[in-house]
C-alpha cells in the first residue's frame, strides 16, 4: 500500500493517509493469496470466529477494511482528486522504484500487478 502510495502524494499531493486507504482494498485483495491465513485469524480473534472456510473469513476481514473507509467518506477513486487514466503507467514506473517497501511485501509485486491495482481505483 504505502509504495503505491508514494507517488500520489508526490505529483497530486494527496494525503498518504488517504492514498494508502483507497489502496487498501485492492492491494488486500491482491495480497490475500499469501496471508489467507492471518486475514482468518485476525477475523477469529475480532468476530470470535465461527464454522466459515478460511477463504470466506479472509475475504470478510478485507471487506471490513473497504467498509470503514467508506464509512469515513473517504474517496474510493484517484479521479476524485484529479488523477487522469493517462498517468496509469508512470504511477507504475514510479510506484515499482519504492522498493525498500516493495520487498517486505508478502507477495511479489510486478509492474502488471501494480497496474492492476492502480487501474482499480482509477
Amino acid at each position: 500500500v504505502h509504495a503505491l502510495s508514494y507517488p500520489l502524494g508526490g505529483k497530486y499531493h494527496i494525503a498518504h493517509g488517504v492514498s494508502n486507504a483507497i489502496l487498501l482494498a485492492p492491494v488486500m485483495r491482491f495480497n490475500e493469496p499469501a496471508c489467507r491465513s492471518l486475514l482468518a485469524k485476525a477475523y477469529d480473534r475480532c468476530l470470535r470466529g465461527d464454522a466459515r472456510r478460511e477463504e470466506e473469513k479472509s475475504a470478510a476481514v478485507i471487506q471490513r477494511l473497504e467498509g470503514i473507509v467508506k464509512h469515513l467518506d473517504i474517496p474510493t477513486s484517484l479521479t476524485e482528486f484529479g488523477v487522469p487514466k493517462e498517468d496509469l503507467e508512470a504511477l507504475v514506473a514510479s510506484g515499482m522504484e519504492v522498493t525498500r517497501l516493495l520487498v517486505n511485501n508478502m507477495r511479489t509485486v510486478t509492474p502488471d500487478d501494480a497496474r492492476s491495482i492502480y487501474q482499480q481505483v482509477l
